[in-house]
């Protein structure tokens, strides 16, 4: 007779802002059961057996639409670390050690690992992957065959599954019914993550909890789920869906029309707007703008030649909001319209120093250099000395050291640049270094299409 070991763990944990569903939302089942692994007909692996410490696969097709979290993925990869990532960006095979800490939690995500440590993939280890039923029903099955890095027990190979399924969107673990002939010889950290701030944790005694921020704690070396341990993670209702097919349309150097598609029926929605493009906002983030009636915002006083990061989500009322989806819009440079055109140099910040390896010129300023010293390569620059400027303290300075012959510096003004191509005009700054150091100062206009 089967003994069933089950456990019941409702994870639910609502920020006082909002309740976008998070992993926190999943419901969390556990015991043993030999039934729940699924034999699988292939033998083809997806990383090559023999791969050692950095295996890892190309992107694969799950075979359907599935959710984790509040966002849809079709596609996944995973390496010989155990890290399977969801989406279309192949998972890194670095940061494995500690997977879950405060500094590696966002890493390789959307994720889920159950190695949790450096692993290792020997001859006799495989990654499978198969999609079995029939749908609406579909699994899509990975099964992992790896062993640590650790040389203790790096012959010693683990094995599990990840199982996705259709429509439920629910994912399930499960262990292989043989147990390890020995067990890992490391602290690990088994669980999965959305991102830095929403992650689900598993310890040695098969409890799951919920975290906000990446942790330190770690399963103690020497131990593994038992034979035939299961890990179910029922998927929430989502009843706020993030939107969708968000576009930015008549973009000017001050403003932009930004429109989505609703994937619900809801009528108001959440806008963040920042140039900190690292910042990513959460359900205690205060929105910068709101939207009302139709899924449309428009965007003004913004700085010319600026990359915007722009965060839409839905509010679907009394506190009920989803995710938030980014986006990301760069303005042009602000149109001359009429010439001459003068930029006073002073206004910016100047060089004090005669080598630079990255220009200093104004936004929507561009350069060229082919010269080949490296100490140079940032010419030409604002530079900030009265013995060169003509009136106040900077100058636009050229500078090129060259065994060459004929090292071109270019500075264009992107404006002047792409206004005048389509009569074949380029209005430029040039100097020709010739043989022997001498230059050439040009400022003017030249025909023709180089």
């Amino acid at each position: 007779m089967k003994k069933i070991l089950c456990m019941m763990l409702v994870l639910l944990i609502m920020s006082i802002s909002g309740f976008a569903q998070t992993l926190a939302d999943y419901t969390f089942t556990t015991g043993t059961d030999a039934t729940k692994w699924i034999p699988l007909s292939t033998t083809t692996s997806l990383i090559t057996p023999g791969a050692g410490d950095y295996g890892v696969s190309t992107v694969q097709d799950i075979g359907f639409a599935f959710t984790f979290g509040e966002q849809s993925y079709t596609q996944f990869s995973v390496n010989a670390d155990g890290n399977l990532r969801f989406g279309s960006i192949v998972t890194g095979t670095s940061n494995y050690s500690s997977p879950f800490n405060s500094s590696n939690a966002g890493i390789n995500s959307p994720k889920i690992n159950m190695l949790g440590c450096d692993g290792f993939l020997s001859d006799s280890g495989h990654v499978y992957h198969e999609v079995v039923g029939d749908a609406p029903n579909r699994v899509c099955v990975i099964e992992i065959f790896t062993s640590t890095y650790n040389s203790t027990s790096r012959n010693s190979l683990l094995r599990w599954q990840v199982q996705l399924f259709e429509g439920s969107n629910d994912i399930q673990i499960v262990f292989a019914s043989t147990a390890p002939p020995i067990l890992p010889a490391t602290t690990r950290q088994m669980g999965m993550s959305i991102d830095g701030s929403d992650l689900i944790l598993l310890n040695a005694s098969h409890q799951a909890t919920h975290f906000t921020s990446g942790q330190t704690t770690t399963i103690a070396s020497g131990t593994w789920p038992d034979v035939n341990r299961y890990y179910h993670f029922a998927a929430p209702v989502i009843t706020c869906p993030i939107v969708s097919s968000i576009t930015a349309n008549n973009v000017t150097s001050s403003s932009f029309d930004l429109s989505w598609t609703p994937v619900g029926t809801e009528t108001q929605w959440d806008l963040y707007i920042t140039t900190n493009l690292s910042f990513i906002p959460d359900s205690n983030t205060t929105p910068t703008d709101f939207a009302n009636g139709l899924p449309e915002y428009s965007f003004s006083s913004l700085n010319q030649n600026t990359t915007y990061r722009v965060f839409v989500r839905a509010n679907c009322g009394s506190g009920d909001v989803s995710y938030w989806s980014p986006y990301t819009v760069t303005t042009p440079c602000t149109p001359i319209g009429t010439l001459p055109f003068t930029d006073n140099f002073d206004a910016y910040t100047g060089a004090t120093t005669t080598t630079l390896t990255n220009s200093n010129l104004p936004y929507c300023w561009s350069h060229i250099n082919n010269g080949t010293s490296t100490s140079y390569s940032g010419y030409p620059i604002i530079y900030s000395s009265t013995a060169y400027a003509a009136s106040g303290s900077n100058a636009l300075r050229f500078y090129s050291f060259n065994l060459q012959a004929h090292a071109r510096l270019h500075a264009m003004h992107r404006q002047l640049w792409e206004q005048f191509t389509h009569v074949l005009s380029r209005f430029f700054i040039q100097v020709i270094q010739g043989r022997g150091g001498h230059c050439r100062l040009l400022l003017g206009r030249f025909c023709g299409s180089g």
